[in-house]
């Protein structure tokens, strides 16, 4: 058995499977376990990285600290050598500066080496704040978010609440002076504005000495991960899938494009499970979404949605299943009693593909609502079909 050498958290499914892909992708065998963790396969395992979705995004800031503190303490990673990543949204949704505390408390020897920025996906990071193509994130549609608002941008602010000093770092030669330097439980901010930047952050904390919590978007994740001294391996191989299930739980307006270029490729969107079924008959895939109006908090459509989806499973020899939206994920993971998951890589910029490990091997594909342009279905099935 090997034990584990990596442990990464995240607070929601899209984003523990992205930062497994990462992973996967640059050769580190990983899995992705669901919250609860009890019950579930052990999770010192043979994998060389683990991530854990303590699905603590929209749960209170103490029952997020909870949470964390669970994860990390189950899988070891409060060993002294252990290697952690703590994954955060990109666009500072959630509990992080809680979640942050929370690792803290269990490594108070570390600082955190925050890097908040995911060039790919248009999150830059300029003097401590985060931006969206150019907008102050608290200034884009995510400063309307259903559920998570963004009110603030300026991460020194968002992260008073840890109770900690944190210290901007606009220079990869200012992060090697503080590595020296820092005290315990210092969270050092990154600026970055291109994938080169977090590239060199990654590096320079792999070639320090000093063992550090390393925090920030699954992009990080990636770069982190590489630079490690660690085994590699081929990623496990993607089977070719032609016929499969588009979920969509997600609100997010550039999900709603995305759905319409579907209908317009002629692919069948459906509210209704028997609906699904027919169009996968005829056109090899189909997208289930919720009904236009309908109402309730995302949690109740994403279980209703995941309850028709599982009907699909049942009648439709599915060889793939996309899905778009954190809480759509996890529901429909938790309906197929599908605890953990293969992680691979990427197969599209923010869109991870993964196998699941249930009755047949099936390829899953996710990602955050907000991912990707108007044409990401047609992206993801010539991907799934090449």
């Amino acid at each position: 058995m090997v034990h584990l050498r990596v442990l990464a958290l995240a607070d929601d499914t899209t984003g523990a499977l992205e930062a497994g892909a990462r992973f996967g992708g640059c050769g580190v065998r990983c899995e992705v376990r669901l919250y609860p963790f009890c019950g579930t396969a052990p999770l010192l395992s043979s994998t060389h990285a683990l991530v854990l979705d303590t699905q603590s995004r929209h749960c209170t800031a103490d029952e997020a600290k909870v949470r964390v503190k669970g994860a990390l303490l189950s899988a070891g990673g409060d060993a002294p050598g252990a290697l952690v990543f703590k994954k955060t949204d990109s666009t500072l949704r959630g509990n992080i500066a809680e979640e942050l505390g929370a690792m803290l408390s269990l490594l108070p020897d570390r600082p955190v080496v925050y890097a908040p920025a995911y060039p790919e996906m248009g999150r830059s990071v300029r003097e401590g704040r985060l931006y969206i193509h150019g907008r102050p994130v608290e200034e884009s549609e995510f400063g309307a978010d259903a559920l998570n608002p963004v009110r603030c941008g300026n991460l020194r602010t968002l992260l008073a609440g840890v109770g900690v000093g944190t210290r901007l770092i606009r220079k990869v030669q200012e992060l090697e002076d503080a590595l020296g330097s820092a005290d315990a439980g210092t969270i050092l901010v990154c600026d970055g504005a291109a994938s080169g930047d977090l590239e060199q952050t990654a590096r320079t904390i792999a070639r320090s000495e000093r063992a550090v919590i390393a925090a920030g978007t699954a992009a990080f994740g990636g770069a982190w991960a590489r630079a490690l001294p660690m085994e590699r391996e081929e990623p496990p191989e993607l089977p070719r899938a032609l016929r499969g299930l588009i979920v969509s739980g997600s609100r997010h307006p550039m999900t709603a494009s995305q759905i319409r270029a579907a209908e317009a490729l002629r692919i069948p969107v459906c509210c209704e499970a028997s609906m699904a079924i027919t169009g996968i008959g005829r056109r090899g895939w189909a997208v289930l979404a919720p009904r236009p109006g309908s109402q309730g908090a995302a949690e109740e459509i994403a279980v209703r949605l995941a309850s028709e989806a599982r009907k699909v499973f049942d009648a439709a020899a599915l060889e793939a299943v996309a899905v778009f939206g954190g809480d759509t994920a996890y529901a429909l993971l938790r309906m197929l009693d599908c605890a953990r998951v293969v992680a691979c890589r990427e197969i599209l910029p923010g869109v991870p593909a993964s196998l699941l490990q249930n009755s047949r091997p099936m390829v899953l594909v996710t990602k955050a609502g907000g991912f990707g342009g108007p044409e990401i279905i047609r992206e993801i099935l010539a991907k799934l079909g090449d």
